[in-house]
């Protein structure tokens, strides 16, 4: 039985720590492993001291060395003055890796040498060219102030997820995130009807004929069988996805070294997680079509009731709601409802401010000025839902029976029906471009066709307040008039003006004379350019 050791050699000995500053030069973590080496065979040998007196000896000279090596690392420590948070850890004998480097924060010293102060006289030439955003920002800003906190419901056709739409649909989810930003609640209405069509239409399923009902938007003669509702709830799943990654994704950066390239983005930051989407099948409730004409349409249905209170709970909390034309019943099974008439039937529950339906750019034009009609009445916009529905020579028998206007059609017989003093304030017609949103927003001339409730534009009495308006008008025209004058003027109740949204865009004044009989003359007459 071998005795026990009479002594055990243990030294005190602390690995020695590389700073990571140092380890390219390699001469830190050479002393290093060298040091945790000869602990290692120290610690090896001191058991059989006891037997042989000279490996005492060489004990001792280890424990030199190993003192000789701790000393130099403590000198190189207080050399470059490491922390020990800084310093490397040892972990089973091997040097733990310190991570990524750290780089110095510093700032960048200017060049005082190559600063000038230039005088007055001379800055003007240095100064860059502001272009016309001052004014089109200050014309938005009455818009801003006046749609912040009301709902804007948009309807976005399936075409616009198309892949030749790829860039006109991130164009359109970008304003989408910025009139959330704005203050705008916004509720968007994706259509599946084109992609769901097309994939019936592959699949080879067999149209019920003689059926003149129309499932959805314009699926006619389309039985809402299991398969299909399936195709459905793909394209379902396909259209949120889309519509949640496009808004999401804010503002696409572009390289400022590619001006002139293309057309950059309105803003220079991302808007990611700034706004958020919410998509939910319990935002409305559906109910069969049932039974027409002795053909049972099974899950194609109709739009029963919309959950006002969830929606407008979401949207109070800043989200943007994203819905899809698929809404369970209240037994549970899900229906395909017509995309534009749910659009319509939120809008009017939760009293939108605004209505917009995206079309592939179908427009009513006045032929007198070759101009896309701004807005209208809504009594005039029934007059003319009346003479295209009739074709009273508007258009002809081709143009009638293509899709683009039965789309048109359709839209606005919808925004007639929502457009009401207790339901939608104005109904958009809109075109599909990037900046479409913004432009027919947030500018006097849009970029669509408004229909409105109240008075988009027309004739009225001047108040006090158009006087310098009225002065702007006629200087334009030549007209050295004083500000004064006007006003006096405004007061007696001469000056008229035509007005667009609350913006005088041309004015009048007839002044009354008194002899024989009541004469009035027209004394100036003013419209502003275009």
């Amino acid at each position: 039985m071998q005795p026990p050791c009479p002594w055990r050699a243990t030294p005190s000995v602390q690995p020695r720590a590389v700073p990571p500053r140092l380890r390219p030069q390699k001469l830190p973590k050479q002393l290093g492993l060298a040091s945790i080496s000869l602990a290692a065979v120290l610690r090896r040998i001191t058991c059989r001291a006891a037997k042989d007196q000279s490996s005492r000896r060489m004990v001792e000279s280890l424990k030199r060395q190993i003192s000789r090596l701790e000393e130099e690392n403590r000198q190189l420590r207080e050399l470059i003055d490491v922390s020990p948070a800084e310093q490397p850890k040892v972990v089973d004998g091997k040097l733990e890796e310190a991570g990524h480097f750290v780089f110095p924060k510093a700032d960048l010293p200017f060049p005082l040498d190559a600063l000038r102060l230039v005088p007055p006289s001379q800055s003007e030439r240095f100064r860059q060219a502001e272009g016309d955003w001052i004014s089109l920002f200050r014309n938005a800003a009455p818009y801003i102030a006046s749609f912040r906190g009301g709902c804007v419901v948009v309807h976005l056709p399936s075409f616009i997820l198309e892949d030749d739409m790829r860039d006109t649909f991130r164009g359109l989810m970008e304003d989408v995130a910025f009139c959330s930003l704005l203050g705008l609640q916004m509720v968007l209405v994706t259509s599946i009807e084109g992609r769901l069509w097309r994939r019936l239409r592959e699949s080879e399923m067999p149209p019920s004929d003689g059926l003149g009902v129309k499932v959805g938007n314009g699926l006619k003669g389309i039985v809402m069988d299991e398969e299909a509702m399936r195709c459905a709830k793909q394209e379902a799943g396909f259209a949120r996805v889309e519509v949640e990654s496009a808004v999401t994704a804010g503002f696409e950066k572009r390289n400022l070294s590619n001006k002139g390239l293309g057309s950059a983005s309105a803003g220079l930051f991302s808007v990611r997680g700034a706004v958020s989407v919410i998509s939910s099948t319990n935002f409305f409730t559906a109910s069969p079509m049932g039974v027409r004409d002795g053909v049972d349409f099974m899950y194609a249905g109709v739009v029963r009731s919309v959950n006002s209170d969830l929606l407008q709970r979401q949207l109070q909390e800043g989200g943007i709601v994203s819905m899809t034309p698929l809404g369970s019943s209240p037994g549970g099974e899900v229906f395909y409802v017509s995309s534009e008439e749910l659009a319509a039937k939120v809008a009017s529950n939760l009293g939108a401010i605004k209505l917009v339906y995206i079309t592939k750019g179908q427009c009513l034009v006045d032929t007198r000025q070759s101009r896309i009609i701004a807005g209208m009445q809504a009594h005039d916009a029934r007059a003319l839902l009346q003479m295209l529905e009739s074709g009273e020579g508007l258009t002809s028998a081709e143009e009638r029976s293509s899709d683009w206007f039965c789309d048109f059609v359709r839209s606005l017989r919808l925004l007639v029906g929502s457009v009401s003093p207790k339901g939608v304030r104005r109904g958009h017609l809109v075109h599909a471009f990037p900046g479409s949103l913004l432009q027919e927003f947030y500018t006097t001339d849009g970029s669509g066709t408004c229909v409105a409730q109240d008075v988009y534009q027309g004739l009225g009495c001047a108040a006090l307040a158009d006087a310098a308006s009225i002065l702007e008008l006629l200087a334009a025209d030549g007209h050295e008039l004083q500000l004064e004058a006007v006003e006096a003027s405004c007061a007696a109740g001469e000056f008229f003006v035509w007005r667009r949204d609350e913006v005088v865009l041309g004015c009048g004044q007839l002044v009354a004379h008194v002899s024989e009989g009541l004469v009035a003359e027209l004394r100036h007459l003013s419209c502003a350019q275009g």
